[in-house]
């Protein structure tokens, strides 16, 4: 009977180029002396990879790989979306004004094509799409890097427009990649006059890019909620979330109970909606079971009420290990309150850090004082001067 010893030399080269997932290239590599005779190229080639493409930042103010680069090299070679674990998207260029594009005709016909056979483009779209490639809109291109069918390695996804320039294309394009299954559509699956509405669209198969997320950062980049609850559900289990938006703050807590109450280990919480005052006792921060890290701006976690402070020990839950406060106000009761909070429910704490409202240069003995008392229970208190995180 025949044994995988028997393949061909050619055969397994083609399991090394279609089949092998990244994390299982170098175990492949000791199946036998055969194979690992001719692993060295492949062995060698998924070590460059990992090495340049697990962690990728989009950016023009970090001199980061441009994302017309990294397309390129995605839709010449599939298998680098593969590689990649940590994708930060910090900004665009909007326009690359009169010049040139930074990229030849191969390249921007190579684009174009992709444009042509995305699963989740509608076929009356794509004009737009192209023209405003053309034009010079770089959104499009970052669009669809987000967009590549293999790209389910994502570890770690980071979406920070500082410009706060709202991005059409990547909004629309997030809620059609996190629509499940019945919400895809093929090319020429639509008719001509047909646009994509994320409430009609055509059931096909297609693998969830964001399923192995367990780290997710939004900062200053306004997505609609029905999209953000669609990103958490799609991220089984994620661990970590950064949220810096307009959305009230109850609804992104109640999203996360919903989908991340017993994975949730880490939060930086954080929104510049008007009503957060009003709306920040509806948070309920006890009910995430394995929460160890909490960053997040003071009245949203305590109460806007000077004389109604929340004590600690009611909105925290028992496995909090860290916490941060960002504009601190009150410290000698926040740190009182903290000490019998840590007795009462809190055992695992070990560190409250406090960015102050102001520099606090004027309470240093006040604060060494605080510092004191927080050690007699175990926990190292700092402070952080004021800044708008």
């Amino acid at each position: 009977m025949a044994t995988f010893s028997d393949l061909p030399n050619e055969l397994i080269t083609d399991i090394w180029v279609h089949v092998i997932e990244p994390e299982d290239v170098e175990s492949f590599a000791l199946v036998s002396k055969n194979v690992h005779a001719l692993s060295t190229r492949f062995v060698k080639e998924h070590c460059d990879l990992k090495k340049q493409y697990s962690k990728i930042s989009v950016s023009r103010r970090l001199g980061s790989r441009g994302a017309a680069d990294l397309l390129k090299e995605i839709l010449l070679n599939p298998r680098i979306a593969l590689y990649i674990n940590e994708l930060r998207i910090l900004d665009c260029i909007d326009r690359w004004g009169k010049q040139n594009p930074p990229f030849t005709v191969n390249t921007m016909d190579l684009f174009k094509n992709a444009i042509r056979h995305s699963t989740i483009i509608a076929p009356t779209e794509m004009g737009d799409w192209i023209a405003d490639l053309e034009l010079g809109n770089e959104d499009p291109i970052v669009a669809l890097i987000v967009m590549q069918r293999h790209l389910t390695k994502l570890e770690k996804f980071e979406i920070d427009y500082l410009d706060t320039i709202a991005d059409q294309y990547m909004i629309e394009t997030l809620g059609r990649i996190t629509l499940s299954s019945e919400a895809i559509i093929l090319p020429g699956s639509s008719a001509p006059e047909s646009k994509i509405d994320s409430k009609k669209e055509i059931g096909l198969p297609r693998p969830a890019v964001f399923s192995n997320l367990s780290a997710l950062t939004i900062r200053w980049f306004d997505i609609p909620l029905d999209i953000i609850s669609r990103l958490l559900r799609s991220a089984s289990e994620l661990k970590s979330l950064s949220y810096n938006g307009s959305a009230e703050p109850f609804q992104i807590c109640n999203m996360l109970l919903e989908c991340h109450q017993h994975s949730l280990q880490e939060l930086y919480f954080n929104t510049y909606n008007p009503r957060e005052r009003r709306l920040c006792d509806l948070c309920d921060f006890t009910r995430f079971e394995v929460l160890t890290d909490l960053k997040i701006r003071f009245c949203l976690l305590l109460g806007s009420d000077e004389k109604a402070y929340k004590a600690l020990a009611d909105v925290l839950p028992m496995s909090i290990e860290r916490l941060t406060l960002y504009y601190a106000e009150n410290t000698r009761k926040v740190v009182s309150e903290m000490v019998k909070s840590k007795i009462k429910r809190m055992p695992n704490l070990k560190a409250l850090i406090l960015n102050l409202d102001t520099d606090g240069s004027r309470h240093t003995n006040l604060f060494t004082e605080l510092q004191a008392k927080s050690a007699e229970v175990g926990v190292l208190l700092s402070k952080r001067p004021f800044s708008t995180y």
